[in-house]
């Protein structure tokens, strides 16, 4: 797949189907994988935070998530040599999550994979649970919960906190989802995931 580097940051050419078919890719093959979705407050963290940056640069999809990348990504397609124009890539759509999320479930449906949602805040899974469930009944929601309080760096504040975060990550690797959907808001989110990827086993996070 094609990328856009966009300020050191890697931003996967992907459509928002394309998106959806090598995220059910990624269940098939059914290793851990890590997905991103870069906006330009990404970009910018990422220019003096080099922690974030290493967990955008090595997660396995990295999604445009904004029209500022795309425009972007053309104005670096336009400030390239004239001689190698034409092998510049360009973004061509949006892919965000808040778009993702509903696709996905849909898909999810279909193929009767399982679902996990972590965070967004006290009872915001939960609600978030039952709106999926009401547009797709057959849809298998095997949590939803706000999880522990994390510090940017996706560590528990305290140690009441990472004996929540211990109980999250048992019930979660219980469940066994295909799809983890986790809130924290970045970068605790990216990190969280980066930092417990190998230990959760989810397909997709």
């Amino acid at each position: 797949m094609a990328v856009v580097n966009i300020l050191g940051v890697e931003v996967d050419q992907v459509t928002f189907t394309g998106a959806i078919e090598q995220i059910s890719s990624f269940i098939d093959h059914g290793q851990p994988h890590q997905i991103v979705t870069v906006n330009p407050e990404f970009i910018m963290r990422a220019q003096h935070d080099r922690a974030f940056r290493k967990v955008l640069l090595e997660a396995d999809l990295a999604v445009p998530d904004g029209a500022g990348l795309i425009w972007a990504s053309r104005i670096l397609a336009r400030r390239a040599p004239r001689r190698a124009r034409h092998a510049k890539v360009t973004l061509t759509q949006r892919v965000t999550g808040t778009d993702l999320l509903p696709a996905l479930a849909a898909r999810a449906e279909h193929e009767g994979w399982r679902l996990y949602l972590l965070g967004g805040g006290p009872g915001v899974a939960a609600r978030a649970a039952q709106i999926l469930k009401l547009h797709h009944p057959k849809l298998k929601i095997v949590g939803a919960e706000s999880g522990p309080l994390l510090s940017d760096d996706g560590k528990p504040i305290s140690l009441d906190q990472a004996a929540l975060l211990d109980a999250a990550l048992a019930r979660i690797h219980h469940a066994k989802p295909h799809l983890l959907f986790v809130a924290f808001g970045a970068p605790k989110q990216d990190r969280f995931i980066a930092r417990y990827r190998n230990e959760l086993k989810v397909p997709v996070m």
